[in-house]
């Protein structure tokens, strides 16, 4: 079998007349809004994991194996003379096991709307701020 062959089963053939969108294989780095001594990436990182641990915590539905909360940066804001990643979740994965059982579900709205918080611009302090309104 030749390599073009090999290539075409692993990676299909590329038609010019059908246009296939296709996902690089390695993301592409995404440019930063914001321009602080704390990246966006670094924030969504620091309240991945606090939330994380926050939804975790009242966790009663099995034994969970893989969470992913989808949490993104709304704005940034200033509170108290100091600003802040404003980062909300807006859903998210969950999977475990119950016994012998495998499942999967989805972080519900309701839980959603609790998993917010703030994120200092300058040292990455992590605020919960729950399910409070923030203009």
């Amino acid at each position: 079998m030749s390599l073009e062959k090999i290539h075409d089963l692993l990676f299909g053939s590329v038609d010019p007349d059908i246009p296939i969108k296709r996902k690089s294989i390695v993301p592409e780095e995404e440019k930063p809004h914001y321009h602080y001594p704390v990246s966006e990436h670094e924030a969504l990182s620091i309240a991945d994991e606090k939330l994380t641990k926050l939804y975790m915590k009242d966790w009663d539905g099995g034994i969970p194996t893989y969470v992913s909360l989808f949490l993104e940066v709304d704005s940034v804001i200033t509170k108290n003379n100091r600003e802040y990643f404003y980062i909300k979740c807006t859903g998210g994965d969950i999977s475990g096991m119950d016994g012998y059982t495998l499942w999967d579900g989805e972080v519900s709205k309701e839980s959603a709307k609790k998993l917010q918080c703030l994120v200092d611009v300058d040292n990455g302090k992590y605020i919960y701020i729950g399910n409070q309104h923030i203009e």
